[in-house]
């Protein structure tokens, strides 16, 4: 995974994705913690196009959140990584950024992909 090349959204998204597992002693960053992190981002691309779908975000981010209260707590110290299914989605996502010609990786690009890999961010 190349750092050097994500959006400031994207970039955000991540780290606050990270942050929140953090928050809720996950012992790894899954889907749902990335979808969530969009749907939060104000002026997001994801908001946006739930918005343009005739979709209300917040259901989507109660839902969300709902079942994130359902994942696994930890309370001792670990590191955190990524899910294999959150690192599949950056992978595909990466690998659709250089299909496209794209220089840097979007949070489109990354949204794309979290509704094609099977993860229960897409449920």
């Amino acid at each position: 995974m190349n750092f050097s090349n994500r959006t400031t959204k994207a970039a955000e998204a991540l780290q606050e994705a990270n942050n929140l597992a953090v928050r809720k002693k996950n012992n790894h960053i899954d889907a749902l913690h990335i979808l969530l992190t969009m749907l939060l981002q104000e002026d997001g691309y994801v908001p946006m196009l739930i918005i343009k779908s005739d979709r209300d975000p917040q259901v989507l981010i109660n839902a969300t959140k709902k079942v994130l209260d359902t994942l696994p707590i930890i309370d001792w110290n670990i590191q955190i990584s990524l899910s294999s299914t959150l690192n599949r989605i950056i992978v595909q996502a990466e690998d659709e950024m250089k299909l496209l010609g794209d220089q840097y990786l979007t949070t489109e690009h990354l949204f794309i992909w979290l509704l094609q890999i099977d993860s229960q961010a897409r449920t």
